[in-house]
């Protein structure tokens, strides 16, 4: 991976900078305010509120190397395929290929929700696990449509799911889902639209929060288990 270094006038709480390619790495030069675009301002600035200053944190995308190592650390349980998309989101990021970003982003969002829809599956935690088998197991199945039988059996369970996963998940969840996923098909479909640095910034830092806390609940999950349950899964429809 290549390391986004940061000149002497600039610190790495840096929001807005300049980068240039020096030498096949990345310098940032300058420092500045920016804000988020409109169409992923709200459910970006909810998800935010919960996250320290960018300053000093490792949910800081300009440091690229340190946001990977950070994401693993603390999205526990990574599966391989959505350590290879945010690999290849950040690396998209440092060379401001913004809707590859965007791209990735999305693919590693789709595996760790059909990742979460197995786990629900054969869980003696959720209620309705049938139909949810049913969904996750039918490869014409959208992750959209996935997510929406999901939603309302993880509503039904969160006095069974610890609190720091079933506080705010309208907003580490619901709301990161739907704009990873809607990014995502504007960026991977010819509709012209300009997905910028700004909201790059915004879904990188939350994403580390987003995995981590489903990474979570998938462990929490499959640690209560019905052993003879047996999920079947092709990818989704987009």
């Amino acid at each position: 991976m290549r390391t986004t270094k940061h000149s002497a006038e600039c610190t790495a709480a840096c929001v807005d900078p300049v980068i240039e390619p020096l030498g096949g790495v990345f310098r940032c030069k300058t420092a500045g305010a920016s804000a988020a675009a409109d169409s992923v301002a709200v459910a970006l600035g909810a998800c935010l509120d919960v996250l320290p200053p960018l300053g000093g944190v490792t949910e800081n995308p300009y440091n690229d190397t340190i946001w990977y190592t950070s994401l693993v650390r603390k999205a526990e349980g990574l599966s391989e395929i959505e350590k290879q998309y945010a690999q290849e989101a950040i690396m998209a990021f440092v060379n401001e290929l913004h809707v590859s970003c965007h791209v990735m982003i999305g693919v590693a969002s789709e595996a760790v929700i059909v990742r979460m829809a197995q786990a629900m599956a054969r869980s003696t935690l959720i209620e309705g696990r049938e139909p949810i088998s049913k969904a996750v197991s039918n490869p014409r199945t959208s992750v959209r449509e996935l997510f929406r039988k999901m939603r309302p059996e993880l509503e039904k369970a969160k006095a069974r799911i610890p609190g720091n996963l079933a506080d705010n998940m309208s907003i580490w969840l619901d709301s990161m889902f739907d704009v990873i996923r809607v990014n995502r098909n504007e960026a991977g479909h010819p509709t012209g639209s300009d997905v910028g640095r700004e909201e790059s910034v915004m879904v990188l830092r939350c994403f580390v929060t987003y995995m981590s806390k489903a990474c979570h609940l998938i462990r929490h999950l499959e640690g209560n288990t019905q052993q003879d349950a047996t999920v079947k899964s092709g990818p989704p429809c987009p």
